[in-house]
């Protein structure tokens, strides 16, 4: 979920240098198997540290699996906090 928020963030085309860079530093650390919820994490983090003001509409949590909920509200919380 935190990968389809980041991915709506820069899919407006204006892709930050952080997260090109972030993106970049995985691929090669990661051999291209996919990112660790981390750096998707960072990225997201730099992405909307570039705008002015995020609005994040988060829909049917209700229907994850009880863990995840919480989880993903904590991650949110700290990139905003961050």
């Amino acid at each position: 979920m935190i990968g389809a928020i980041l991915k709506q963030v820069v899919g407006r085309g204006d892709i930050p240098s952080g997260v090109r860079e972030a993106f970049r530093k995985a691929k090669r650390e990661f051999g291209c198997r996919g990112l660790l919820i981390g750096g998707v994490v960072e990225m997201l983090g730099i992405a909307l540290a570039s705008l002015p003001r995020v609005f994040v509409c988060i829909d049917a949590l209700d229907e994850c699996l009880p863990k995840h909920p919480p989880e993903i509200l904590e991650l949110l919380r700290d990139i905003v906090q961050g």
